[in-house]
């Protein structure tokens, strides 16, 4: 097979390149800036925003031309902007930031899964976004032990407010806050990579247990038992000695009846009882759920009830529905907002993955984040995300010839690559 070329396609791999390193610069200026100068998070927030807003708009000027999801998605929203600002005008900063998200999120996801990158381009970026991840996880644990001298910069600054859970282990954020989207996103991003069939390295594998461990977060737990589970049955299918996937799927479902038991159910429940701290969270959780459905009746429900409470800047500094991003967008949007945004993601993500394994994979783990947390399309946790469809993108241009003998790749499994620890 015919190696890729180790160059470059064009000037604007780099400028993208460096998009991403400054983005992710800024990530770690804002609790420094916080601390030392007193600057609010949220002017690294918007300035994120308005450099990826500026760029996408530079470089997409030939990608104007949207499909009809991508163009009634746009309207839909436009609409929704000017409603609300004719509702209420002082409602206008929080709408405006939301509806320039969204066209940054819109160019964004087309330029990354439209334009011709080189094999270069890709591999680069995966590298600047593990680096990311690996130096998210660093400043963890300075936040987990309290290491000086920015142990309280990087845990109360920024926006990097850290939880305690029913361990009693404190939740750490990355030092760029939230980074339970952050870290979902990264398990995401793997199981792209895994799914793919080419060799990944093995100190990204239990890099991502540790950061899970540190951020403590459920959904993070889910989406990797999920996507492990995913691999795994797809493993079971594959061809090779019937016997040994028979032993190993009786090893699995033993442990899942003991798992499930109802002794094992009851010390779990005993267990979460007894914390009333975490009860406290979910009770406060539910209940703005129930609070948020409340004010969705009649119009509201189909339209909307307040353009950017979620999706925004609140003006009030906080959100409706703090967990559940479809939940919030639903709020802000309305379930046919819902509905479009929806379709929209299924669209581009069955259109830009390589087969309908992955595109289901992506879609399962992505979704079950997007209906458990929040974030996903914060400056800090869009780069991922365009990140992410940038992998998808490289895995169906050349996943067919993966003989690249400069990196490595062999088509060889996650399975065959465990026997690396033996």
């Amino acid at each position: 097979m015919q190696s890729q070329s180790l160059d470059f396609n064009h000037k604007t791999e780099k400028y993208v390149l460096s998009l991403f390193i400054v983005l992710i610069f800024l990530n770690f200026v804002k609790p420094l800036a916080d601390y030392y100068l007193g600057i609010s998070q949220r002017i690294f927030t918007i300035s994120q925003m308005i450099l990826l807003l500026i760029f996408f708009f530079v470089v997409s000027k030939k990608l104007v031309k949207f499909k009809f999801l991508e163009f009634s998605f746009l309207l839909l929203i436009f609409l929704r902007f000017l409603t609300e600002i004719v509702i209420d005008y002082s409602n206008l900063p929080q709408a405006a930031f939301s509806l320039f998200k969204f066209i940054v999120i819109i160019w964004g996801i087309k330029y990354m899964a439209l334009r011709k990158f080189s094999f270069l381009f890709y591999k680069r970026l995966e590298k600047t976004i593990w680096i990311y991840f690996y130096i998210t996880i660093v400043i963890s644990i300075i936040q987990a032990f309290n290491i000086p001298p920015f142990g309280v910069v990087f845990s109360k600054f920024g926006g990097n407010i850290l939880s305690g859970n029913a361990l009693g282990v404190v939740r750490t954020t990355g030092g760029i806050g939230g980074t339970v989207i952050d870290y979902a996103g990264f398990v995401i991003m793997y199981y792209i990579i895994m799914v793919s069939n080419y060799k990944i390295k093995l100190t990204h594998f239990f890099a991502l247990i540790i950061s899970s461990l540190l951020v403590f977060s459920r959904v993070v737990f889910l989406i990797m038992f999920i996507g492990f589970l995913y691999k795994f049955v797809f493993y079971l299918f594959q061809k090779g000695k019937i016997l040994k996937k028979i032993l190993i799927l009786s090893f699995a479902l033993s442990l899942l009846i003991l798992f499930f038991s109802n002794q094992q159910l009851q010390q779990i429940n005993a267990f979460w009882a007894s914390d009333e701290s975490r009860q406290k969270s979910d009770t406060e959780r539910f209940e703005q759920w129930k609070n948020a459905k409340s004010d969705m009746a009649g119009l509201p429900l189909l339209a909307g009830v307040s353009m950017g409470k979620n999706t925004g800047v609140p003006t009030d500094g906080r959100v409706v529905v703090s967990d559940g991003y479809f939940q919030g967008f639903a709020y802000d949007f309305g379930l046919l907002g819902l509905i479009v945004y929806l379709c929209y993601l299924l669209y581009i993500i069955f259109s830009v993955s390589r087969n309908k394994k992955v595109a289901f994979l992506v879609t399962l783990l992505l979704f079950t984040t997007l209906i458990i947390n929040s974030g996903i399309d914060k400056p800090s946790n869009i780069i991922i995300l365009f990140a992410m469809f940038a992998m998808l993108k490289m895995n169906k241009e050349y996943i067919s010839c993966m003989a690249i003998d400069e990196f490595g790749y062999r088509g060889t499994t996650f399975f065959n690559n465990l026997s690396e620890l033996h």
